[in-house]
């Protein structure tokens, strides 16, 4: 069985400042709703995310406000709301789920 998995995006340069060509640029949503679409074509049974939401990698998806501490500038997803990728994933979840309906037939 093939899972695919997608992710949001991915910036760990704050804990590995080396990395930067492992940088994956969110685009305000694209990356991961490219990513999503991508999955959807090999008609998979299960779709996962990658890294829910290990902040330290710029992974997260859950709810996020700008915030700076002494140390890290964390990310945001202005000018989006702050609720961006769960929106996005309950949309893709539930475009997932219509079209498994019709696979299955």
């Amino acid at each position: 069985m093939f899972i695919p998995s997608v992710g949001p995006g991915y910036i760990d340069t704050s804990i590995r400042p080396w990395n930067n060509h492992n940088t994956r640029n969110r685009v305000n949503g694209k990356y991961y709703e490219t990513a999503l679409q991508a999955a959807l074509t090999v008609r998979p049974e299960i779709v996962s995310i990658t890294s829910f939401n290990e902040w330290h990698e710029g992974t997260q998806i859950e709810k996020a406000v700008p915030k700076k501490t002494a140390t890290r500038l964390y990310l945001d997803y202005l000018p989006h709301q702050s609720d961006l990728y769960l929106v996005l994933t309950r949309k893709w979840a539930e475009h997932f789920n219509k079209e498994k309906e019709q696979w299955l037939m």
